[in-house]
C-alpha cells in the first residue's frame, strides 16, 4: 500500500472512536488488497457524524475482476460494494467502491 493511501486511511478514521484492534483490522484488510493486485486510489470515511468504517476506491480493468471476487470471498468485514463500468459501449475500466466496517 502506498504512503498516500496509508495517510488517507488514518485521516479518514482519525476521530472515529474505533478501538485500536478494529482500526488495525481495517488497515490490514486494505493492505491485503495490494496482495491481490488491487491498488486503492482513495479512501473516504463511512458514517456521519462519527466514521465507523471506510469506502475504499479502486480502479480495475476487466482482467482484475477475478481478484475482486477473491477479496470479497475473504472479506467478512465488507458490508457494501459498488461497481461502476467506465467506457461506452464496452467497459474497459471499472471504478469499484468497497465498504469496510
Amino acid at each position: 500500500m502506498t504512503k498516500s493511501i496509508d495517510n488517507e486511511l488514518l485521516a479518514a478514521l482519525k476521530y472515529s472512536g474505533l478501538d485500536k484492534s478494529n482500526l488495525a483490522e481495517i488497515v490490514k484488510m486494505v493492505s491485503g488488497f495490494n496482495e491481490k493486485g488491487l491498488k486503492p486510489t482513495k479512501v473516504f470515511p463511512k458514517g456521519i457524524p462519527y466514521p465507523d468504517g471506510v469506502w475504499v476506491h479502486v480502479a480495475l480493468d476487466g482482467n482484475q475482476l477475478g481478484a475482486l471476487v477473491d477479496v470479497l470471498k475473504k472479506g467478512f468485514r465488507i458490508d457494501g460494494i459498488r461497481v461502476f463500468p467506465k467506457g461506452i459501449p464496452f467497459p474497459d475500466i471499472f471504478h469499484v467502491e468497497i465498504g469496510i466496517r
